[in-house]
């Protein structure tokens, strides 16, 4: 069963939706020619929902920050 639910939507008239479990939490990326954002959604030991926002590069070009982390 989900816990997590993500989507995308780009110049396409329709929009993707994917689901990730407890064990495999749900990871998305958006990208530009600069660098790329990624979000991670997971659980974490006390059962609670996380989490965790880093740039990071893409390609080859931009850098591995994190930007933000927390609890839901």
């Amino acid at each position: 069963m989900a816990r997590f639910y993500g989507t995308v939507k780009g110049s396409g008239v329709t929009q993707a939706t994917r689901q990730g479990n407890e064990e495999s939490g749900i990871t998305t990326q958006a990208a530009s020619w600069s660098g790329a954002i990624e979000v991670f959604v997971y659980k974490n030991t006390d059962n609670q929902d996380c989490y965790m926002v880093n740039q990071i590069p893409w390609k080859g070009t931009g850098k591995n920050k994190t930007i933000s982390s927390g609890i839901f």
